[in-house]
């Protein structure tokens, strides 16, 4: 990838995703834009759609890993790790 605000954007994305350990068929969704400074939403619904927990913020792109990671964890202490988790089992 050879634009710098696309692969930021991409990283902050990915890294969210990997520090929920959630693959594609995990209910989360993120979205990073920007391109000196990214502006990040992310969230994550139960798998049958009753709850939602959403998270946003934003850093200079050079720290896109950082913003992405950063939203996860206040995804998890706001509970996504139960969202995840259907029959003591992780939706990944």
């Amino acid at each position: 990838m050879t634009d710098p605000a696309a692969m930021a954007a991409v990283t902050a994305e990915r890294s969210l995703l990997e520090a929920l350990a959630a693959g594609c068929s995990a209910p989360v969704a993120a979205y990073a834009v920007g391109v000196d400074r990214l502006r990040m939403r992310a969230v994550v619904i139960s798998a049958d759609g009753s709850h939602a927990l959403c998270a946003h913020g934003g850093a200079p792109a050079a720290m896109a890993r950082q913003l992405g990671q950063d939203l996860a964890a206040e995804l998890l202490r706001s509970g996504a790790g139960d969202l995840l988790r259907v029959n003591g089992d992780r939706l990944r």
